[in-house]
């Protein structure tokens, strides 16, 4: 069974996709179209809570109703994806990864993703604090705030150093 955290993607010498499986070793020659199902299983986690989070503000279910969704969700993609996508891979022999070159001169472009996750987060502790948030929705965006807030000080620190 591969799951998403043990896969990588990357390009060989030859120029083409390769999909990596760590815990076999095991290389695949990725089709074009193949390409986005391999992306997805490597979110599939995050893409099943998010879908389910979607689905809920729509109806409203019950929370252990919403953590069953989750896990069908995430195992039904992993299933399909073992038994009906891995097998038809084609396996590669003989693979060079490409040397990825690294840029020794410190990039001086304005941060922007530090901004915009430092907005976001500053947006929803104005929501907070006007009581812009129901109380079902409070642990949801006290989470968002602190994901938001730290990504942009984390892209800040980047940029400074």
């Amino acid at each position: 069974m591969v799951f998403g955290i043990q896969t990588d993607i990357f390009e060989d010498t030859k120029s083409r996709k390769i999909f990596h499986i760590k815990s076999t070793n095991k290389n695949y020659l990725l089709q074009d179209g193949l390409d986005f199902k391999v992306r997805l299983l490597r979110m599939n986690i995050v893409d099943s809570i998010s879908f389910v989070f979607l689905f809920n503000l729509l109806f409203h279910l019950p929370m252990i109703l919403n953590i069953v969704f989750v896990a069908v969700l995430y195992f039904a993609y992993l299933f399909y994806f073992n038994y009906k996508i891995l097998p038809n891979l084609q396996e590669a022999k003989k693979v060079e990864r490409k040397q990825q070159i690294v840029s020794t001169k410190k990039e001086t472009s304005f941060p922007i993703v530090a901004i915009g996750y430092l907005l976001i987060g500053i947006g929803l502790i104005y929501c907070l604090i006007t009581h812009q948030v129901t109380s079902e929705l409070m642990i949801l965006v006290c989470g968002a705030t602190i994901v938001s807030v730290s990504m942009g000080m984390y892209y800040l620190l980047l940029y400074v150093r």
